[in-house]
């Protein structure tokens, strides 16, 4: 079937390259990239397409080797000033050591010029991804990828780690949202119902109910989440489900990968389930919508803070956290003591920010 939607492919000679090394073991050295303008080129590339030879216009070692993700590598090259003049519309990578076009690129025609008395030539770096299950492993690249100037890889690492951080401090490091990751029996299965939550501080969302089979019991099912680059340069979370009877704890894979676990149910012996998911500061919608303006409504003159507990506390409710200072009239004032958990409340007292409360 002819291609009609990718214009970067990977050949079928590419494929067939990569199991072939992959069943042998053995690393896949692309060494080269091809340029050439072809007339009348195509829209997209096809599987079976050959290097144009009558069209190349240069070939250039490649100069750059990173990991983008376990599934995908970047290979780079600098066409220098001194390099042109030409013009190119198509790019391929190349490996010598079996004489196979592994990947193509159609893209916008580039020209590229060169230095001449008084004028200076433009300088290029082309780059091209190769995505293919276990990429990184099959062509032994282990090093991040990174620009030619700055290597902006740690500085956004750092950005994310820092979000995922603040998350934890306001939130809790796991928790989610309603009933987003609830497991429940289903039949001979085990039902996890879609929702969100944050594992870690690390967004987790599971767009459709997901089913998992349990053969050995009791065990604990896990959320293993992780960071993971796109060949675009974003980071995003991936995440599976792990049936285990052990005890997990966070940890980095053989890539060098850091995986955060989170433990959300355990099905016992019997069959029934116990919902282990954590529970944050804000992970319900009532919390949102009180904070988005209804978080300094008073009820008999005050509200009870922190927000951990019910805002429509009244006389004769139950605390379910300490509370240490109550809201009156848009002011906090702290209470005589920390009245603890599992306390009745008595009193209100709108006039001096107090309550009053009984075991």
């Amino acid at each position: 079937m002819a291609n009609v939607t990718d214009k970067s492919i990977l050949t079928a000679a590419g494929k067939a390259l990569l199991a072939q090394l992959n069943a042998e073991e053995k690393a896949l050295v692309i060494d080269k990239m091809i340029f050439a303008n072809v007339p009348n080129r195509p829209e997209y590339p096809q599987p079976d397409d050959v290097v144009p030879s009558n069209d190349v216009v240069h070939e250039a070692a490649v100069e750059q080797r990173g990991r983008l993700s376990v599934d995908s590598v970047i290979y780079s090259t600098t066409l220098t000033s001194q390099e042109g003049p030409f013009e190119f519309n198509w790019t391929g990578a190349y490996c010598s050591e079996y004489g196979v076009l592994v990947t193509i690129d159609h893209h916008a025609l580039t020209p590229k010029t060169a230095d001449e008395p008084g004028v200076s030539g433009n300088t290029l770096v082309r780059s091209v991804v190769l995505e293919y299950k276990d990429i990184a492993e099959i062509t032994n690249i282990t090093v991040d990828a990174s620009t030619w100037q700055y290597n902006a890889t740690p500085r956004m690492k750092k950005m994310d780690d820092d979000v995922a951080q603040s998350i934890i401090d306001q939130n809790g490091k796991d928790w989610f949202i309603e009933d987003g990751f609830l497991v429940t029996p289903q039949g001979s299965a085990f039902n996890i119902k879609a929702g969100a939550g944050y594992v870690s501080g690390n967004r987790v969302t599971l767009e459709f109910d997901r089913n998992v089979q349990v053969p050995n019991k009791p065990s604990f099912i896990y959320v293993d989440a992780h960071r993971e680059g796109t060949p675009t340069g974003e980071q995003v979370t991936l995440f599976d489900f792990v049936v285990t009877a052990e005890e997990k704890d966070d940890y980095i894979d053989a890539n060098g990968v850091k995986h955060f676990v989170c433990k959300i149910a355990q099905v016992l012996g019997d069959g029934s389930v116990s919902d282990m998911r954590p529970e944050g500061d804000s992970a319900s919608k009532k919390y949102v919508e009180k904070i988005t303006g209804k978080l300094g409504d008073e009820m008999t003159g005050a509200t009870i803070w922190p927000p951990k507990q019910n805002l429509d506390l009244k006389v004769g409710d139950v605390l379910t956290y300490a509370v240490t200072a109550v809201r009156v009239s848009g002011q906090i004032r702290a209470t005589d003591k920390e009245i603890p958990p599992g306390a009745t409340i008595t009193t209100i007292n709108s006039d001096g920010g107090t309550i009053s409360a009984g075991g």
